[in-house]
């Protein structure tokens, strides 16, 4: 069986895209990296690395954006939302079609419990948030059975990189997570 990841352990790398509809924002993506599985079992092999060809995805359902503003720093303050991981046996995930990134197996539900803030620096959006791991289901990849409750069983911290696209409505981001961990609090003196 898996042992969680220790604390502040790089978890993932993600690429991804933000769309708007209306007042409301998701995002959809793919993992470039994560710690449980080795690189080459990330993406399907002979065929050019992207969507398009990555086992694991990500979706968020929709949120709504409030903007701050604060001198020359603007401030985007998104609502708590619920994303989830896919894992797609036969990758079809493609931009053009958000849809496509929750589609497969249904592996993990996080819970971002608070607030994410971004600040928009020039054209650069810089973002953190939290989420914690709600729900998770046994998958298996390459005659191995995984369960991210037993790697990430706290969640994650991810960092954020994010730029506007030609498309009003959408931009691009890169983000990095760790591991969230739980330490062993010592007992309180006497």
């Amino acid at each position: 069986m898996p042992t969680p990841l220790p604390s502040s352990r790089l978890a993932w790398y993600a690429l991804g895209r933000f769309w708007t509809v209306g007042e409301e924002v998701f995002d959809a993506g793919y993992f470039a990296h994560l710690e449980l599985l080795a690189e080459a079992d990330l993406f399907v092999p002979n065929k050019p690395v992207g969507p398009g060809s990555a086992h694991f995805t990500f979706y968020s359902e929709s949120f709504t954006l409030s903007r701050v503003q604060t001198g020359p720093l603007s401030i985007s303050l998104d609502s708590v939302g619920l994303f989830s991981l896919f894992y797609q046996r036969q990758p079809q995930a493609d931009f053009t079609e958000p849809n496509s990134f929750a589609q497969g197996q249904c592996i993990a539900r996080f819970r971002r419990p608070f607030k994410v803030v971004a600040e928009k620096l020039g054209t650069l959006e810089l973002s953190t948030f939290s989420a914690e791991l709600v729900e998770s289901r046994p998958f298996e990849h390459c005659g191995q059975t995984y369960d991210l409750k037993d790697i990430l069983p706290f969640g994650v911290t991810q960092w954020g990189v994010g730029t506007g696209s030609t498309l009003e409505n959408e931009a691009t981001f890169t983000g990095s997570a760790i591991a969230v961990g739980r330490p062993e609090l010592p007992p309180l003196p006497r």
